[in-house]
């Protein structure tokens, strides 16, 4: 992805969270959600690309298939967990709803609230989610990437709430970690 259009998803996805008057919560919550859709359609995506391949390499389809759906329960099981998890600990420091509405309570107004992000999310992932592009093999790393990064937000974000810090740069500094591509950069400035 052009690093133009990841600076533009940046810029805008904070100037939407301001323009909604988006508090910590509403950040991380946001964050939560395009993690867990965004990164569940990665590995699904990954997982389509390795069947079509196993079956276009003289693989019978439905031991490729086989393989395929018993990784796919696998890493649905691990990585809703460990959402569903990260989800509880989230909504006990930063509520979305009544804890005896958790978790179905929650995506209704996760849906309702934060689609906008969720949008721009999947356009910043777009390279992950392009068929053409997935990697040989299967891994399910990037998607794991970003649970990792997702997790330090949160704390940063409970230790960030005894804190006064203006809503803009508080935006800013979130998102910039979700959004910008700070491996490229690094890697830009090793070379």
């Amino acid at each position: 992805m052009p690093l133009w259009l990841e600076l533009f998803l940046f810029g805008a996805t904070v100037l939407m969270a301001w323009r909604f008057g988006w508090q910590a919560r509403d950040l991380v919550w946001s964050l939560w959600l395009s993690s867990l859709v965004v990164g569940y359609a990665i590995i699904v995506t990954q997982l389509y690309k390795r069947f079509t391949r196993r079956v276009a390499g003289g693989r019978h389809p439905f031991a490729a298939l086989g393989s395929s759906l018993l990784t796919l329960a696998f890493f649905s099981l691990h990585f809703g967990i460990f959402h569903y998890v990260q989800g509880m600990f989230l909504n006990s420091f930063s509520p979305l709803v009544d804890e005896s509405l958790w978790p179905s309570g929650v995506f209704p107004v996760l849906f309702r609230d934060y689609w906008p992000f969720l949008i721009a999310a999947f356009a910043l992932r777009w390279p992950q989610l392009n068929i053409r592009h997935q990697p040989r093999r299967f891994g399910p790393g990037y998607a794991y990437k970003n649970v990792i990064r997702m997790h330090f937000l949160i704390f940063a974000l409970a230790a960030v709430k005894s804190v006064t810090v203006p809503p803009l740069l508080l935006y800013a500094l979130v998102y910039a970690v979700f959004f910008l591509p700070l491996e490229r950069l690094v890697r830009r400035r090793r070379r």
